[in-house]
């Protein structure tokens, strides 16, 4: 796959901490150069990482340096006061002894970038002890958080194992693992850095690869392996992938890191995953989804496509079954509802409404042939592949 011009000097500008060794071919670059890698930077949720690597670079034209700057301020706001609630909702869940651990951009953008502007965050995460779901969700309602009405972005998860039952997460260890952090200036927990990397793998694989596009999650990786640098134990990151049995998706993490920002890949890692080994297939597959457009991506649940695959008709009712009835916590997270609770179960009634205005007209633009739906089937399927391969554990 070629790149564009402009993707190529993102990934450049990305990969590089010091760029003003390169000023010369910076300099090189014209206005509407710029203009395309600024509009990649954006789509790629990465302006204000931007920023920063090309701040001190003079040969910037003027322009473009200052469009980075008031994005780069536009997040800082909006993530301060994301700080601002995430640390009230800790307080709240600490003071009934209830542990969290933080996850993704609120971490990340702390503790790794240093910098609560310079990581942009579309909703805060937190890991709960399924255990402590119900207790947890009273008291979020209780103080406005966690409903239909909230505004504030919040996702709570139980699990980093994606719900893919082939996956050995041990929760257990995972939370004696964790490491006490201050966010948002409250004392919490976070993911070991072995753990956290490869949590951020897997989230790359199964949110950025197969649902959605954005280098922002492999960017992720790359600081997370600069800022902990000698701190990581390479050789337990290997065998916890093995563990884990998520393999795949991490050495295809790897492959892309080595790939697309030419990043080093410690040897104990090319040799356990053999990143540099995978099929040049999955390969293109992968370099593909990264710089697709998100205005190409169809956002149906899985098992709908699955229902137009060649699977038997007692496997496309399970698909269908899955479909219309998920797993009572997603929809306690998904609309705000108790878990455990006879208004939890009443949301399946509105799912099932929202499902028939959703997907008849999906369904209806199929029977009438709309290519752009048989396009959809085509990638959706070749995606279903890809994370078949994900979980299957066989090697390249």
């Amino acid at each position: 796959m070629e790149l564009k011009k402009e993707e190529k000097w993102l990934l450049e500008c990305l990969g590089n901490e010091d760029l003003l060794c390169r000023s010369d071919r910076l300099a090189a670059c014209t206005i509407s150069d710029w203009d395309g890698v600024v509009h990649q930077a954006a789509r790629h949720s990465v302006a204000p990482l931007l920023y920063k690597r090309l701040h001190a670079v003079e040969e910037i034209p003027v322009r473009i340096r200052e469009t980075l700057r008031q994005a780069y301020l536009r997040n800082t706001v909006r993530n301060v006061r994301l700080y601002h609630g995430i640390a009230k909702i800790i307080r709240l869940l600490s003071e009934a002894h209830i542990p969290v651990i933080v996850l993704k951009g609120a971490h990340l953008a702390e503790r790794v970038y240093g910098d609560p502007g310079l990581r942009s965050m579309d909703d805060m995460d937190l890991l709960i002890k399924k255990s402590d779901l119900p207790q947890s969700q009273k008291l979020l309602r209780r103080a406005g958080y966690y409903t239909a009405q909230s505004r504030f972005p919040l996702d709570i998860h139980w699990t980093l194992d994606f719900s893919v039952p082939d996956f050995r997460v041990d929760m257990d260890q995972v939370w004696a693992r964790a490491h006490s952090a201050k966010i948002g200036g409250v004392e919490t927990l976070v993911l070991a850095p072995e753990d956290l990397l490869l949590y951020l793998c897997l989230h790359f694989a199964f949110h950025h690869l197969v649902k959605y596009s954005e280098l922002r999650a492999l960017a992720d990786i790359l600081e997370t392996m600069r800022h902990y640098g000698n701190r990581l134990d390479w050789a337990e990151v290997a065998n916890r992938a093995k563990q884990w049995r998520v393999t795949n998706p991490v050495s295809l993490a790897f492959m892309l890191l080595m790939e697309l920002f030419r990043a080093e890949t410690p040897e104990v890692i090319r040799q356990a995953l053999q990143p540099d080994k995978i099929d040049p297939a999955v390969k293109a597959w992968a370099l593909e989804q990264v710089f697709l457009d998100p205005k190409e991506f169809l956002h149906l649940s899985p098992y709908f496509w699955q229902l137009w695959g060649k699977d038997s008709l007692r496997e496309k009712s399970m698909h269908l079954f899955r479909l219309l009835f998920t797993p009572r916590e997603f929809v306690a997270r998904e609309y705000g509802a108790p878990f455990n609770s006879l208004q939890n179960d009443l949301y399946y009634f509105i799912r099932l409404k929202e499902h028939a205005a959703r997907y008849v007209r999906a369904v209806w633009r199929l029977i009438l042939g709309d290519k752009e739906m048989k396009t959809q089937i085509e990638r959706q399927n070749r995606n279903l592949l890809m994370e078949e391969w994900f979980i299957s554990g066989k090697s390249q």
